[in-house]
């Protein structure tokens, strides 16, 4: 690789494939710093790619990755062994789910079982 100059640092790159083709150019394709900001990245690139009927028609059965394992050199280039994981596969959950909390009477009510909120007036008031 000596026409492309010293490696300079690991980027990390979006691909995009579908029916028609790829979008995976060496010499166009950006490289991000981070992780992070390649993946919203990714995400907003499948986002806009999926926006309108036209495009999800074009960009039928489209994948969007983030791979790791290239690095910039000084010609520009993007060169590597990259592995890429499809954004599908990081999903993150949009919020966490909240779980119930149960909580423990105190032994002067003489309850040692654990109840929930909605159960421990409804339980205290049978008596």
């Amino acid at each position: 690789m000596s026409g492309h100059g010293k490696k300079l640092e690991e980027v990390f790159t979006i691909r995009a494939s579908f029916d028609g083709g790829t979008i995976d150019n060496n010499r166009t394709m950006a490289g991000y710093p981070s992780m992070d900001e390649a993946v919203g990245t990714a995400r907003k690139l499948y986002k806009d790619f999926s926006k309108t009927k036209e495009n999800r028609k074009y960009y039928k059965n489209l994948d969007v990755s983030v791979c790791f394992g290239e690095f910039k050199y000084e010609s520009g280039d993007i060169l590597g062994e990259p592995t890429c994981l499809s954004i599908k596969d990081l999903k993150t959950p949009k919020r966490k789910e909240q779980v119930k909390k149960p909580y423990y009477i105190p032994e002067p009510f003489g309850l040692p079982f654990e109840l929930t909120k909605k159960d421990t007036f409804r339980k205290l008031n049978e008596k």
